[in-house]
């Protein structure tokens, strides 16, 4: 006789079996069902306690003498190492790296890089004090215990991984692209892109650049990424001196996106930065369709679809409390220059929002304007070039906002006189709530391309993990290729993390990726010394990290891992 196990609809049943020949052959026959194994774990001794007893035999259990040896975190790593399989990397690198063997050393450092960014994001250096408490895998854990006693040994075999993994990046890019395709049907048709920046600490590195940051660290010399999004998932980057503008990176993504992923018909969707004369020119000469957003207030195209905007409701308090949109946002369309459809999208909340705030504005700079129109009647002894300096003082608040909605002068008796800009505030009630694309793309209706612009909050939604989660900044790396490879660390890690988002939302675990990781943090490896055998085991898994585990199509991991 012997203990099996079968799964019936996702759930594991214990049975005891004996072997029996049936015509001349061995077939399994039940002897018993025990029921469920989860409600069995608890019940497991005290079986064994009875059946010894009912045989007249010592209780087994009291002579055990189970120590534990050491014990590390174990379930990002794992996951990690899942997906860092199912998508093929293994395989690749070690195809591109021409070793014989199952792993490779640099395999192996860039996948815990990568876990590493997933669990808790450090320097090369400080994965050495991390590795203290966090396990990769048998084979993984005896090669870095060698490196445990010489932190900084280990930190350069890493840099030496971030520098090969450099040099194969876009063959790795194109075939996670390819990977992809297959694994989730990606719809490869519309490519998101957009950049964003990301500050060093100090003043030398390479890359490094003054430029417009978005990190509000205008002191810090910067680099900018570009980022390329398909489907929800980033497919490719790049990394350009932290003084390049939006629209000057878009001629590189168009290259990148026809070389290395070899896509024919593509349309791409970017915000307001990358409008240019230029860049629209460039994309036609390349047959490529584009969903772009205006600028509102310098396009010539956007005054042209807003004067054509057609009455939009405006609702109550309430509906914007409750964030409420009973009649659906307002769409309209005209034909543009060269045949460009213009596209405005008009948020009725948003647009109630956006008047209110306005108006919270002009009562603010009214209010303080009457104040220093006060103060200078009151105060006589002031000069002329004075006044002036604390009328361009005031204006220039809220971001240059009095200059926008007022005109002001002090008059040859030192008075101030003021007006608000009608025309300006005419045109801006017309902005309240208004988005404006500009399109060539002719096989879509207004709905689905404003419904196809509205995807491109993915990509933000991206650039926010990978700088609050996976923390790409403060880059500390100085020499090109290493601040280069940084970043690809950190896309892989974001690729992943995407990943896990897509599979737990696929299941219906209302989870975020996130969380799912902190979560199985707490799945731990134990080392035990069982009556001087030593076994490796795994921790039960509670019902929420049995959840967040079977959702990206993993199956619990095996209690024993190995005895010895």
């Amino acid at each position: 006789m012997y203990v099996s196990t079968v799964k019936v609809r996702d759930r594991e049943y214990v049975r005891i079996v004996e072997s029996v020949r049936v015509d001349g052959k061995p077939r399994p026959r039940v002897v018993a069902n025990l029921g469920n194994l989860d409600k069995l774990r608890g019940s497991v001794p005290t079986i064994i306690r009875g059946l010894h007893r009912l045989l007249g035999e010592p209780d087994p259990l009291e002579d055990l003498n189970l120590e534990n040896l050491d014990h590390a975190e174990w379930g990002v790593s794992w996951v990690a190492k899942e997906i860092w399989e199912e998508l093929g990397i293994r395989k690749l690198l070690r195809r591109l790296f021409r070793t014989r063997g199952a792993t490779s050393t640099t395999e192996i450092l860039a996948r815990t890089m990568v876990a590493n960014r997933l669990s808790e994001p450090t320097s090369k250096l400080g994965i050495a004090r991390w590795l203290e408490d966090v396990s990769i895998g048998p084979a993984e854990d005896k090669f870095f215990a060698a490196h445990r006693d010489n932190p900084f040994a280990l930190a350069d075999r890493f840099y030496k991984a971030m520098d090969s993994l450099y040099r194969h990046r876009a063959a790795i890019e194109r075939h996670l692209f390819e990977r992809l395709k297959d694994l989730f049907h990606l719809r490869v048709d519309t490519v998101f892109y957009d950049i964003t920046s990301s500050y060093f600490e100090g003043l030398q590195a390479e890359y490094g650049w003054f430029g417009y940051s978005r990190d509000e660290k205008r002191k810090n010399v910067q680099i900018v990424v570009g980022l390329m999004l398909v489907d929800g998932f980033p497919v490719g980057h790049q990394v350009f001196k932290g003084f390049r503008r939006d629209s000057s990176c878009l001629e590189t993504a168009l290259r990148r996106i026809e070389r290395r992923f070899r896509v024919g018909r593509v349309i791409l969707v970017g915000d307001r930065g990358f409008l240019t004369e230029k860049n629209i020119k460039l994309l036609q000469e390349h047959n490529h369709e584009y969903i772009l957003a205006c600028r509102k207030r310098q396009d010539v195209n956007s005054r042209a679809a807003l004067r054509s905007r057609p009455d939009v409701p405006i609702y109550a308090d309430e509906a914007i409390a409750g964030r409420e949109d009973p009649a659906g946002p307002v769409i309209w369309s005209i034909e543009g220059k060269n045949g460009d459809r213009l596209i405005g999208c008009t948020n009725p909340v948003v647009a109630r929002r956006d008047r209110k705030r306005r108006g919270d504005i002009l009562t603010m700079f009214r209010e303080e304007l009457a104040e220093l129109q006060r103060q200078l009647k009151k105060n006589r002894r002031q000069g002329h070039d004075r006044r002036v300096a604390r009328l361009a003082e005031l204006l220039a608040r809220r971001n240059q906002l009095g200059k926008r909605y007022f005109f002001g002068e002090i008059d040859d008796q030192g008075q101030l006189r003021y007006r608000t800009k009608q025309s300006v505030l005419k045109y801006e009630a017309l902005l309240d709530g208004t988005t404006v694309l500009r399109t060539n793309t002719r096989g879509m209706t207004d709905e689905q391309i404003v419904q196809r612009y509205k995807e491109l909050a993915r990509i933000e939604r991206c650039f926010r993990n990978l700088k609050s989660f996976i923390d790409l900044r403060p880059i500390h790396h100085r020499v090109a290729r290493r601040i280069s490879a940084h970043v690809f660390i950190c896309m892989l890690s974001l690729l992943f993390e995407r990943i896990i988002d897509r599979r737990l939302k696929a299941a219906a675990v209302d989870v975020t990726a996130e969380r799912a990781l902190q979560v199985l943090k707490r799945v731990r490896r134990l080392r035990d010394s069982l009556n001087g055998v030593e076994i490796e085991r795994v921790v039960a898994l509670g019902d929420d990290t049995r959840q967040i585990v079977r959702a990206p199509g993993l199956s619990d991991p095996n209690p024993l891992i190995v005895a010895r």
